[in-house]
């Protein structure tokens, strides 16, 4: 901010005139008055200061407003720069903490491993990497629970769960099929906590309000049929039974269900003692400890920006496009998922309210977190169905 501004101008220019035209009168008498002895101008000199007396404390009283408007100029510059201080001391905290979480995010990356059999032999996953191999088992694991669906799933859905993803559908104003929210659900969750011996109880617990029971303990002991593929002929054994048709399916699985209490129970499958497949090391172990923390972190990354109302919305989508830059499509895909599934509706179709301002917290909406996912569908759903307002990539296209 400047001292002199153009304010100051306007009042000191035309001071300064009336100051030359005071100093200037004694001469413009004389010059007018020229008869006149200077010792014969006594009272004219009196009349003088009798009319310039007020003018001369007016130019007082306005020399030390002056005076003051320049104090009062300075100190104006002082708060600004002591507030642009402030600012630069807030932004330089912020963006330390902002950077360091972001740091944490790479670090969260670059721990991730997995390894696990491919084509011919074991593969070791790192990184990035990771998310893809991931992402790639929920698009089977979701075709399986899907064609298990299409068998036993007549009114699958509790009464009390169809209400609760109605009301998140409606609320959204969502054009999404109910049932489909609810297999997506079904099938993150499975990839997310596996069929485990030790992840089978606190599926049935996850399960047990939401779909009838009938179909959901039936559900895991199917994919529990499904082993590591290391276990190359069991394997290839769920492969040969998972393509049959929807009637021989049921018929086989209809009696290992029913026979899954009896030790020792043969069932033969292409030579093979398919029935022995619920004993054995599980193709779906379950993803907990890989996601688990990757996602709290990112959460709470994203709320910590949300939270900051010192940033203006520019300056926090600045920042949250600079977080969204370190995720990877599959990352933002896997995202997507997590996101309408239960463990993951707080990012924006059941979020939180923010105390402040009462509003809901729509991270993803807000945050446009997925844009960058490649194409507009994955495994037939439409992204845009269940976030209309996110500013997709394929938008601008």
């Amino acid at each position: 901010m400047k001292t002199f501004d153009r304010k100051f101008w306007t009042i000191f220019i035309p001071f300064l005139v009336v100051i030359i035209m005071i100093l200037y009168f004694p001469y413009w008498i004389r010059d007018k008055l020229f008869f006149y002895e200077f010792s014969d101008m006594g009272p004219i000199g009196d009349t003088i200061g009798g009319l310039t007396s007020p003018f001369i404390g007016i130019a007082g009283a306005v020399l030390t407003f002056l005076a003051f408007w320049v104090q009062f100029k300075a100190n104006e510059q002082q708060k600004n720069d002591l507030k642009d201080q402030r600012k630069r001391e807030y932004l330089s905290s912020f963006e330390t903490k902002f950077f360091d979480l972001i740091r944490l995010h790479r670090e969260n990356i670059s721990d991730q491993n997995y390894t696990k059999f491919g084509k011919t032999k074991m593969e070791l996953s790192q990184g990035r990497k990771v998310f893809r191999v991931i992402y790639k088992e929920f698009e089977e694991c979701y075709a399986e629970v899907k064609k298990f669906h299409k068998i036993y799933g007549e009114n699958f859905l509790t009464a009390n769960h169809r209400n609760k993803l109605l009301s998140i559908i409606n609320k959204n104003d969502l054009k999404i099929d109910l049932n489909e929210f609810a297999l997506i659900d079904l099938s993150y969750t499975i990839l997310y906590f596996g069929v485990a011996k030790d992840s089978e109880a606190y599926l049935s617990n996850k399960f047990k309000h939401k779909f009838k029971d009938d179909f959901y303990t039936k559900l895991i002991t199917f994919l529990k049929l499904k082993p590591k593929k290391e276990s190359e002929e069991r394997y290839n054994c769920w492969k040969y039974f998972i393509k049959l048709n929807v009637e021989e399916i049921k018929l086989i699985f209809d009696v290992i269900y029913l026979n899954r209490r009896i030790k020792g129970y043969d069932y033969r499958l292409k030579h093979i003692n398919f029935f022995e497949n619920l004993s054995i090391e599980k193709y779906y172990g379950g993803h907990q400890h890989r996601l688990g923390h990757y996602y709290r972190h990112l959460f709470q990354s994203y709320k910590f920006l949300y939270n900051e109302h010192n940033l203006g919305g520019k300056e926090k989508y600045f920042y949250a496009k600079t977080l969204r830059a370190q995720l990877s499509n599959y990352e933002q895909s896997l995202l997507f998922l997590n996101s309408i599934s239960s463990l993951g509706l707080k990012w924006d179709l059941n979020p939180e309210i923010d105390p402040e301002t009462n509003k809901n917290i729509t991270l993803i909406s807000d945050f446009n977190l997925i844009k960058n996912v490649p194409g507009r569908q994955i495994l037939n759903l439409n992204y845009k169905d269940y976030y209309p307002k996110v500013d997709f990539e394929f938008d601008d296209n």
